[in-house]
């Protein structure tokens, strides 16, 4: 068999879900077969692999419409001549484009990465609106384009199954390739912030691009709630667009390398709101040897490691949870799981791309 994998943004962005996400998938199948790929690269950014590249030049909603006009085109200038069993897109942000394949009779794997609008419970008034109305036509077209769907998941499985009638689907969970991981160079952390000019204290990392809609919002909650409630304490926001006006908020921007302010931080914090998807950032955080303070619903899909590293608490006590754990912090680190790679590890997530891969063989169309 011959796969194609379109995904949105570059696979060597290994500071975003989705793309550590569709690279790892990429890695998968091609242990049993050919695969091509196409990035489609937001303004802004670049990458440094690949041939078969689409660079947008617009932002917001008229990216999206750029984006499947210009995947369309390209399929009829070049792809169309290349015999693809499957065809795999990553995120409902191509629906436009899977329609166009299906009424092709092209066959379709959608990995929903998140559920659009399951996003939309975190909002209110007109966005809430927006996104209800625009994230289910977006997951309602990328399912009915589809043969099968991929979650990260069980519970947005479940979610998803809620609206849409069952098909055929595969849970392909969400995990860490150690692979791509820097070994640690410091033992002692205020070496580290020496180094790299942060204040030697207790410092608290987000990750995530201020584009998104979840890391919007938690970093919001964080800037109005939090940070000026925590004393003595930095925060770090790692991530493109993410304004920066307060003096111990420390903002690198966009760094393509992470791993050092994984190392140099004492706590991952992740407010999650509402919403589904990838959460690889908490699952990094553990392997670099930090536990993660997030809400119920950010740990949900790794609920097994809830008290042995992931902690919850309601964002009401989010402030005091902090100060908790920075008063504390050799009993938080003792119970981080230490064998995590046993769960969540590169190993696991390619079993389950095998298990795909069966299935598809066992279909006669």
């Amino acid at each position: 068999m011959r796969f194609l994998v379109i995904c949105f943004g570059p696979l060597d962005n290994i500071n975003g879900g989705s793309s550590y996400y569709a690279r790892d998938y990429i890695e998968a199948l091609s242990e049993f077969y050919n695969v091509d790929f196409i990035q489609v690269i937001p303004k802004g950014l670049n990458t440094n692999i690949g041939n078969n590249n689409i660079f947008l030049k617009q932002k917001g909603p008229f990216a999206l419409i750029e984006a499947n006009i210009k995947l369309m085109l390209y399929y009829l200038k070049y792809i169309r001549k290349i015999q693809y069993n499957y065809i795999f897109i990553h995120t409902s942000f191509f629906f436009v484009y899977a329609f166009f394949l299906r009424i092709l009779g092209i066959r379709i794997v959608y990995d929903t990465n998140t559920i659009d609008f399951e996003q939309a419970r975190m909002l209110h008034g007109i966005k809430k609106l927006y996104y209800s109305i625009f994230g289910f036509i977006t997951d309602i077209i990328s399912y009915i384009s589809a043969r099968i769907i991929t979650f990260v998941s069980i519970r947005d499985r479940d979610i998803f199954f809620k609206y849409f009638r069952k098909k055929a689907c595969f849970i392909v969970p969400v995990h860490i390739n150690e692979e791509y991981i820097k070994p640690r160079q410091y033992m002692d952390k205020s070496m580290l912030r020496k180094e790299m000019n942060i204040p030697d204290r207790f410092t608290c990392l987000f990750v995530g691009s201020y584009k998104n809609i979840q890391n919007k919002l938690a970093i919001d909650f964080l800037v109005d709630k939090v940070v000026d409630k925590v004393k003595d304490v930095n925060f770090i926001f790692l991530g493109s667009d993410i304004p920066c006006k307060i003096n111990n908020i420390i903002c690198p921007g966009y760094v393509h390398e992470i791993d050092d302010y994984f190392y140099a931080s004492d706590l991952l914090v992740n407010p999650v709101l509402a919403g589904s998807g990838i959460k690889t950032k908490n699952l990094d955080a553990l392997f670099h040897g930090i536990p993660v303070l997030t809400t119920y619903v950010g740990a949900q899909g790794i609920e097994d490691l809830i008290e042995k590293g992931i902690y919850i608490c309601d964002l009401d006590k989010f402030t005091e949870k902090i100060c908790d754990i920075k008063n504390n912090i050799d009993y938080y680190m003792q119970n981080i799981n230490n064998n995590i790679l046993n769960n969540y590890g590169i190993y696991n997530f390619r079993i389950s791309v095998k298990k795909m891969l069966d299935y598809m063989n066992s279909i006669k169309y």
